[in-house]
This record gives C-alpha cells, structure tokens and sequence, in this order.
C-alpha cells in the first residue's frame, strides 16, 4: 500500500472489503496511502472514523480525533447522519468536499 499511488487501485482493496472481511490494518493502510495522495475528503474521513469504532478499543481514540475535526464541517453538507454514508466512501467522493 505505501508505494501505490492509485487512487482508483486503492480504492479497488475498499471495494474488496465485503462484509468487512479484510484485515483492519490492511484497510487502515490503504486509507493511509489514500490520505497521503490527498484524497481526505470530509465523507472519507467521517467514513473511515466510523469504520475505526467498528474495530475495537484499540482505534477509539484515532476515531475521536477524526470525528471531533469532521463533525462540524459534515454536519453543514448534510452527511453526518450515518443514513447518508456508504461503506468506504472513496467510490462516490464529491469533488466539492
């Protein structure tokens, strides 16, 4: 994951997480790789924090940080209601966020 540097490649090991199946450091990888091509988008990272609480104690923290510095900015494009979030949300970002 740390020399991959497409987007559309990395976001294909998402698309493999059916179900959550994949290894949580294999996921967390990947959205670290993600993040370092740029790609942290308020959906992607209010995604990836929710998919951290799903995971055990061990990432609560790492979780909090990332929803107390999204939760505002979620909140004024309409996507903090889980109702609106997909899993691993890198397929459908908006451009605008």
């Amino acid at each position: 994951m740390k020399t991959e540097d497409s987007v559309l490649r990395l976001g294909d090991v998402l698309r493999c997480d059916v179900g959550l199946s994949l290894p949580v450091v294999v996921i967390k990888a990947t959205y670290d790789r993600l993040f370092e091509l740029g790609v942290a988008d308020v959906r992607t990272r209010l995604c990836y924090a929710r998919y951290l609480l799903l995971h055990g104690p061990e990432w609560d923290r790492e979780a909090g940080d990332i929803l107390r510095q999204v939760e505002e900015p979620a909140r004024l494009v309409g996507i903090w209601d889980p109702a609106f979030l997909g899993h691993h949300p890198v397929f459908y970002q908006s451009p605008q966020m």
